[in-house]
């Protein structure tokens, strides 16, 4: 098995454009068929600041030609998911602030994930609401702008969020209203009288 060079890891990975990778990508790109030769390859690039450790078996190239966005970096951590909640509504201006996380849902467990200086945040939804997202720049997956505040209101509804943002929500200065929003929560259809009421008593259901 021929050595594979750190010359011949960057060009190929700049000639392909890959930029986040796993470990079994790495076997496949080189042909690689013995686990502890990839593994030699990962700390000898890594050591090199060639690439950095995401999480368990996932990498990202450093030296690409185009520079990864954290919203692809939380798609790629945990699939599926897409970026929504407070991020999207942020993203969109539906809010002012933008939080310290970014923030995804996914119909797998709820969790954290700290890598580098970014916490990346994966809050659960039923799998029945896991739609009504889109690719954005880059091929991003993120809410669109309703269900982005649909998954922050339910979210809030279940006790996994507060509702100090439902007050930030920008009606009027920002591309929704509460009609639109009222509508969008009527053809979603969830069978829940509480929810409705939840949203009632928030302002949002008028």
């Amino acid at each position: 098995m021929e050595t594979i060079t750190q010359t011949r890891f960057i060009q190929t990975f700049r000639e392909k454009g890959i930029t986040l990778f796993t470990f079994s990508d790495l076997e496949a790109i080189f042909g690689l068929r013995s686990k502890a030769t990839t593994k030699l390859l990962v700390s000898r690039l890594f050591k090199s600041g060639v690439i950095s450790h995401l999480v368990k078996g996932k990498y990202l190239f450093l030296l690409g030609r185009t520079q990864v966005s954290d919203y692809q970096i939380a798609n790629y951590l945990t699939v599926p998911s897409y970026i929504s909640l407070e991020t999207a509504m942020s993203y969109y201006s539906i809010i002012d602030q933008f939080p310290f996380q970014i923030t995804s849902v996914t119909p797998m467990k709820t969790k954290l994930v700290t890598t580098g200086e970014k916490t990346y945040s994966y809050s659960r939804i039923s799998p029945k609401l896991y739609f009504d997202y889109e690719k954005i720049e880059n091929g991003v997956l993120m809410a669109t702008k309703l269900k982005a505040v649909y998954d922050y209101l339910y979210l809030a509804f279940k006790g996994a969020r507060g509702t100090n943002n439902i007050d930030l929500i920008n009606f009027g200065r920002s591309t929704i209203t509460k009609k639109q929003l009222r509508d969008y929560i009527d053809r979603v259809k969830i069978k829940n009288n509480k929810f409705i009421q939840f949203c009632k008593n928030n302002g949002i259901y008028d």
